[in-house]
């Protein structure tokens, strides 16, 4: 009971102990798919904090918090962003990893989060906005809508049509 009164006071009179480097803030994680449809993302990690799921068409995946980032931009950050696609109309699972700069539209703590949208030709952006991809003047990718097109393998993936397969 003492501890926990202590930990409350703490976080009471702003003491901010979680986040061990001040220059620090944390900010949660989005994903956005861009790839079409039968294909999904069901893992993916920003700099080695997890961040859940995407779909392989808009968003609804991620949502997790959160990763560390600069609480005041000075310079050019990159990450690395690691991810798992898997295709269940042929059984088809591949890892990708992109070193990636982070977009800054605003300052972190001024943020709705940081977005990775995973594109097409397995790319990766990661952006960091003051609003949410499905909005109006995201400067990011834009949101995917509508239905989703036929996922388009890459040379050496699966083809979704028995007996097209690139090998």
């Amino acid at each position: 009971m003492v501890m926990a009164a202590c930990a409350l006071t703490g976080c009471a009179t702003g003491g901010n102990d979680l986040i061990p480097d001040q220059s620090k803030v944390g900010a949660s994680v989005s994903g956005v798919g861009h790839y079409g449809s039968m294909i999904g993302i069901p893992s993916f990690s920003v700099d080695g904090f997890s961040a859940g799921n995407a779909m392989g068409w808009g968003g609804g995946g991620g949502g997790a918090c959160c990763v560390l980032l600069p609480a005041k931009v000075t310079k050019p950050v990159m990450v690395t962003v690691k991810w798992e696609t898997y295709r269940s109309a042929v059984d088809e699972e591949k890892h990708h990893e992109a070193r990636v700069p982070i977009h800054f539209t605003v300052e972190p703590e001024d943020s709705s989060g940081l977005y990775v949208h995973f594109l097409p030709g397995h790319k990766a952006e990661v952006w960091v906005t003051p609003g949410y991809p499905e909005q109006l003047g995201y400067p990011g990718p834009k949101f995917p809508r509508g239905p989703a097109p036929d996922y388009a393998p890459l040379s050496g993936e699966k083809s979704a049509q028995p007996g097209f397969d690139d090998k």
